[in-house]
């Protein structure tokens, strides 16, 4: 479910799906907790990427995103993790990105939409009909 956010940072968003499956039973019943990271209540998250939206400041939003479901993930399926290193790769690197819930889809979060552009063009033309990629 989505809702609007009033957020004083400007930014777009890339979508990026592989074109394949994964069980979120799988992915459930693989979750491993990331060391070092402190686990929060959904609510918690939440709050602290909605805060991180509203205060302008770009830099505070990539600490405030974290999937735990990612590293079954990027164990299980090393296309995600080359993905997910092409999005860190663009000329004007991400705000932040991942995996989104129990994946296989990622997102890249950018300043401008001439970045997520350029991302975008940059993975279509690597890897062609094999993503589904949409700007949002």
């Amino acid at each position: 479910r989505l809702e609007p956010v009033e957020s004083s940072l400007d930014f777009s968003v890339l979508l990026v799906n592989p074109r394949f499956p994964v069980s979120a039973a799988w992915t459930y019943a693989n979750l491993k907790r990331t060391p070092g990271i402190e686990e929060k209540s959904a609510e918690t998250a939440k709050l602290a990427v909605l805060a991180a939206l509203r205060s302008g400041d770009p830099a505070k939003l990539p600490e405030t995103i974290h999937n735990d479901l990612a590293p079954a993930l990027l164990l299980k399926f090393p296309l995600l993790r080359i993905l997910l290193d092409a999005l860190g790769d663009a000329t004007l690197p991400p705000l932040s990105r991942g995996i989104t819930g129990s994946g296989p889809t990622l997102f890249a979060v950018f300043a401008d939409d001439n970045s997520t552009n350029a991302a975008a063009a940059k993975l279509a033309d690597e890897y062609g009909d094999s993503l589904d990629i949409l700007l949002a």
